[in-house]
């Protein structure tokens, strides 16, 4: 193959040496040269994916942890009250719907099915469906569990 080669590069790369078969010093000093270059840029490249992508998990994390804070405690301890009682009382009710209307910019982070849950138990609240809410509150504080779990 390379005898192959050496008429290509007699024409294509004036650079090469005929005689011998083998590239002068100066070609040599180019290929290694976009070598080098090339993997820098590779280099680069793949840095800067692993940056992008700790940036990401670390922002992911941030924005679980407002939620978290904001949003998933408050109404675990709602909910574990109104499961413990297995009912909900005014002061549960107007808790829960204030919960959800101070925080819905958190909410809207909030995985679609509990966004979902979220919603259906907001209606349950509001036209005093009791059975459904304590259905939808239990729901929710599993799907919050499995999240936490699957996060940290």
């Amino acid at each position: 193959m390379s005898i192959m080669l050496t008429p290509i590069f007699q024409i294509l790369i004036p650079l090469a040496n005929a005689s011998s078969s083998q590239l002068t010093p100066l070609l040599q000093t180019s290929i290694g040269a976009f070598a080098a270059i090339l993997g820098g840029i590779v280099a680069s490249l793949l840095s800067g994916h692993y940056l992008i992508m700790k940036v990401r998990e670390e922002k992911r994390l941030e924005m679980l942890v407002d939620v978290l804070d904001t949003v998933y405690a408050p109404f675990q301890e709602i909910a574990e009250e109104i499961i413990n009682q297995k009912q909900i009382s005014k002061i549960h009710n107007d808790a829960l719907l204030k919960l959800i209307r101070n925080n819905m910019k958190y909410i809207f982070r909030c995985p679609e099915d509990i966004k979902k849950e979220i919603s259906n138990l907001r209606e349950n609240l509001r036209c005093g469906d009791p059975d459904e809410a304590i259905k939808s509150v239990k729901t929710i504080n599993g799907k919050i569990d499995e999240l936490i779990a699957k996060s940290f």
